[in-house]
């Protein structure tokens, strides 16, 4: 999973975007449940992207990046 925030020209997918990374990870085996909390964050735009190998309980991968 991959975290950017639009950078100073407001615009998402720039050469100025930041990366933010989680600030741990808190996995719970009863739900299968992965956490990744980011902290507060501030107003702005964001996008979020999702690699291809994760699956779901069956172990069906996406296939395919995604972004939103």
């Amino acid at each position: 999973m991959r975290v950017y925030a639009a950078g100073p020209d407001g615009i998402i997918g720039t050469i100025d975007d930041q990366r933010i990374h989680p600030e741990s990870l808190d996995y719970r085996s009863a739900t299968f449940t992965l956490f990744l909390p980011f902290g507060p964050l501030e107003p702005g735009l964001y996008q979020v992207g999702i690699g291809k190998d994760v699956a779901d309980l069956a172990g069906n991968p996406m296939g395919e990046d995604r972004t939103f």
